[in-house]
């Protein structure tokens, strides 16, 4: 099977498709993002050939809500992943005029249930990803040394509670 497909995208034919498919692409990407700026909408379109993905141009914590706007509008999409799409290259003009419909219509009604507001500001992450981290070594470290005081004697001297804990 995979002979048949290096076969074809090395043949004539084959390279004339990819090259159409490419200009459908590019023409695509074109209008698309020209009908999102023209409708204020703060994302574009992004492809190479095949892959696709939507950029954001409106800081949100939300923007991955927008995902679910698509399905609602007509889009299934994979609910895991790294956010990018992929077309087959049967994909007329008439499909990706569909397919900017329903990104329009997504967009529209996210924006409209004021999930994109005007002072959005960029999301520092690394809190929200240290945070609960930083706080569970913070009580392991805590249920360590208090396990390791309880079991030290209670008349031992500073020094030997010390000595135990460098042991430990």
């Amino acid at each position: 099977a995979m002979n048949a497909v290096l076969k074809y995208v090395s043949s004539p034919e084959g390279r004339k498709a990819s090259d159409n498919f490419r200009d459908r692409v590019a023409t695509w990407l074109k209008d698309c993002n020209k009908t999102l700026e023209s409708k204020d909408l703060p994302i574009r379109v992004n492809a190479h050939r095949t892959t696709w993905c939507i950029s954001y141009k409106q800081h949100s914590i939300f923007n991955f809500l927008l995902m679910y706007y698509l399905r609602d509008a007509g889009l299934i999409m994979a609910w895991v992943g790294t956010g990018k799409m992929i077309f087959n290259m049967e994909f007329s003009a008439e499909d990706f005029k569909s397919l900017t419909d329903i990104i329009v219509r997504a967009a529209t009604s996210f924006k409209e249930d004021g999930w994109w507001f005007p002072d959005g500001k960029p999301v520092n992450k690394l809190p929200l990803v240290l945070g609960p981290t930083w706080a569970f070594f913070q009580r392991k470290a805590k249920e360590t040394f208090a396990s390791l005081s309880a079991s030290l004697p209670p008349s031992a001297p500073p020094a030997a509670a010390a000595a135990a804990a460098a042991a430990a």
